[in-house]
């Protein structure tokens, strides 16, 4: 099975802005990679550090 992984660093204020940057970062990288139409978001990586949080974000392709 193929994957796709991407990583970024958000800064952190509340978990509403992080889920939000999230969203706003996954459909960011639809519109740069049309590729990822066949790719469904299938995870998503946390760790928190003391100003930011480290985002992996793994997408799978689709099986249908």
């Amino acid at each position: 099975m193929q994957s796709y992984v991407y990583r970024e660093s958000i800064p952190y204020q509340n978990s509403a802005d992080l889920l939000n940057t999230i969203r706003d970062v996954v459909s960011r990288l639809r519109n740069e990679n049309p590729e990822l139409r066949h790719y469904q978001l299938a995870d998503v990586g946390l760790r928190r550090g003391k100003t930011k949080v480290n985002v992996t974000l793994f997408f799978t392709r689709n099986v249908s």
